[in-house]
């Protein structure tokens, strides 16, 4: 893979979080802490593909962190699926997080793999949140990256 194709698919999915931030009025709140949307992945070893995801938060643990549960349900030349069980804190309208779970089929090779997942969650309304993050995925002998950007309707 180039560094211009490197460059190019990651120029706009570091760059978004910083314009979304920055432009986000003043009076988006934090939303309650489930939500479903799609975006797109993109892989370093992958295609661009569609990604329908969800945040189920399962337990408060104090006035800022909780523990969440994140399906993602990937589109490309095979479905694919992640879940990843994370951690979270409030800083504002960003929440970031970071956690473990399992990839299934990735490389179409019918496999269930341990992954890492980390992100953040930036509140632009009450009922949308946008998604930047991404997953480490660790395969037999190989691993691979992907990087996932989505808009959420929370509930």
């Amino acid at each position: 893979m180039s560094f211009g194709r490197i460059s190019t698919t990651l120029l706009p999915i570091v760059s978004l979080p910083l314009v979304l931030i920055i432009g986000t009025p003043a009076n988006a709140g934090p939303s309650n802490g489930h939500y479903v949307g799609a975006g797109v992945r993109a892989g370093f070893d992958n295609g661009t593909g569609l990604a329908i995801t969800g945040k189920l938060q399962v337990k408060e643990l104090n006035d800022s962190w909780s523990l969440s549960l994140r399906p993602t349900l990937i589109l490309d030349r095979a479905t694919e699926m992640r879940a990843a069980f994370t951690a979270e804190t409030a800083i504002g309208r960003v929440s970031p997080y970071f956690g473990g779970g399992l990839a299934y089929n990735t490389h179409g090779s019918q496999k269930v793999d341990p992954m890492l997942s980390a992100g953040v969650d930036v509140s632009l309304h009450r009922n949308f949140v946008v998604r930047v993050g991404g997953n480490y995925i660790f395969q037999d002998g190989d691993t691979d990256a992907e990087m996932l950007v989505t808009g959420n309707y929370a509930f």
